[in-house]
């Protein structure tokens, strides 16, 4: 089983980071295999995507579930 990593998923919900395209690439990979994310990393996730002053703040709560 693969276990993803909190940048992997901000890497991928970011549009305009540098990393993006490999995040969204990585994640494609993963369809047909077996993968998980631990509740801490949605945790990290949701933390920094509503965060006032992440480079950029990249969702509200709201944003971020939805």
């Amino acid at each position: 089983m693969i276990a993803l990593d909190t940048n992997l998923l901000l890497y991928d919900f970011h549009p305009r980071a540098p990393e993006h395209r490999a995040a969204q690439a990585a994640l494609s990979k993963l369809r047909e295999r077996k993968w998980g994310v631990a509740f801490a990393v949605l945790t990290e996730c949701y933390s920094v995507v509503t965060q006032p002053g992440t480079v950029p703040a990249m969702a509200t709560g709201r944003g971020a579930t939805a």
